[in-house]
């Protein structure tokens, strides 16, 4: 997979921007961050919300469910890198 491909569908899906999201990663005991302009960190940061999201078993807040929301523009993505490539 062409990361370029990646970074510049992340960059055109992430539609807010303001701030970094992030979530924490119990395995590494630090936080994933999702940021366009670090396309490597922000695979990570998908890869931790579902893991979260199988294997929680928490209730889901609406913190939860707008991370959650992210997860479909990972869809738009993926679609984009498979497309291109």
């Amino acid at each position: 997979m062409s990361i370029s491909i990646f970074a510049d569908s992340l960059k055109h899906y992430l539609k807010e921007q303001n701030e970094v999201q992030k979530i924490f990663n119990s395995q590494t005991l630090e936080f994933d961050k999702l940021n366009s302009d670090i396309p490597f960190k922000s695979i990570n940061y998908y890869y931790t919300i579902r893991s979260n999201g199988v294997h929680r078993g928490k209730n889901v807040s609406d913190v939860d469910e707008k991370r959650l929301r992210t997860e479909l523009d990972l869809l738009n993505i993926s679609q984009c890198v498979l497309y291109d490539t």
